[in-house]
């Protein structure tokens, strides 16, 4: 196998400014305000009363609104292995939309994705600081959030930390330490900062908080990764 040439490096605190402060194209906006709509719908059915005839009559609107996008498929996203060679080959700038397009669709952060709460991230002081507030959908003990979306937050703004190292890996490990029920329709905080780096394993930390109230703390362990190796010999 012949030796691939190293990808241009990613600052990740330059990418994701150029995410935030982007302006936003009107069919981005537009499935932005869809995705609201949707995740409204979901949360009113996942509430609701209405008697079956009502239900039966919104799936038929609802498979003909599916059929209206239908014929719209959006393109596969890239892959990591194929973000890294078209970045390697000089053909997709290191801080361009297609390097952050995925956080438009993610299922944590994503506004492009009704099953998103979604969460706003920003970056203070070398942490990633996110702000979520979950509705009835994400329910788990009568009304409290779901621990396994607690967990998923944590692992969301410890990721994305580690990523500010601009030489990223993937979780190895995340332990979670729940201190107390985290409430339904509460805004709540998730920080995530680095503690350390050996080598190839960055040690990161981080908690979630209601006002002063440490609902979960959490550690992880991510493993830098060379993602050339995922590039396809040729």
């Amino acid at each position: 196998m012949t030796d691939q040439p190293t990808p241009p490096a990613i600052n990740f605190a330059e990418r994701f400014a150029a995410w935030e402060q982007r302006e936003l194209p009107a069919d981005l906006a537009a499935q932005f305000r869809l995705a609201a709509e949707l995740r409204a719908l979901m949360n009113a059915l996942n509430l609701t009363t209405a008697p079956a005839a009502v239900l039966d009559g919104l799936a038929a609107q609802v498979g003909q609104l599916r059929a209206v996008l239908a014929p719209h498929p959006r393109q596969p996203k890239l892959t990591i292995a194929e973000m890294v060679a078209r970045m390697t080959a000089g053909e997709l700038a290191p801080g361009g939309a297609e390097t952050f397009a995925h956080f438009d669709h993610s299922p944590f952060m994503g506004a492009a994705n009704p099953i998103a709460p979604p969460m706003q991230l920003s970056q203070h002081d070398g942490r990633i600081v996110g702000t979520v507030r979950f509705g009835d959908l994400y329910e788990g003990p009568p009304g409290h959030v779901h621990g396994g979306f607690v967990a998923a937050v944590l692992d969301e703004v410890l990721g994305a930390a580690q990523a500010g190292t601009n030489s990223p890996g993937m979780t190895a490990r995340l332990e979670v330490t729940y201190r107390a029920p985290t409430p339904l329709h509460a805004d709540l905080v998730a920080t995530g900062w680095v503690e350390r780096v050996e080598g190839r394993k960055i040690f990161a930390a981080g908690e979630v908080r209601h006002g002063d109230r440490v609902l979960a703390v959490a550690e992880g362990l991510f493993v830098s990764v060379d993602f050339t190796r995922l590039i396809p010999a040729d």
